[in-house]
């Protein structure tokens, strides 16, 4: 048997053991959160995420973390307009919900 052939009893085991470890890190998003949290009603946050994996990590990031409701927006970045989706730099605006 090949070193990367597990018994699925030893796959589940050790995948247990990783996931019990814990990261014990914080979310790249948990910085923008007391920010996002203390937006006045006029008032938006502005932030430059590069590619649109963080802008949707950051759209649940703030579904699950935040206090309030919030509405993010996004579009490519100046001069990102042919860059792939995930390439792209986006400007980021999340706007409180009223």
């Amino acid at each position: 048997m090949s070193d990367n052939v597990l018994s699925a009893d030893e796959a589940k085991k050790q995948l247990s053991d990783l996931r019990s470890q814990g990261g014990g890190g914080k979310s790249m998003f948990a910085e923008y959160l007391d920010d996002v949290e203390g937006l006045e009603e006029n008032e938006v946050l502005q932030l430059s995420l590069e590619g649109y994996s963080k802008v949707s990590g950051l759209r649940r990031y703030l579904d699950d973390n935040a206090s309030g409701d919030y509405e993010v927006k996004s579009a490519k970045a100046e001069g990102e307009e042919g860059k792939d989706q995930q390439e792209a730099v986006y400007e980021v605006f999340v706007f409180p919900e009223t």
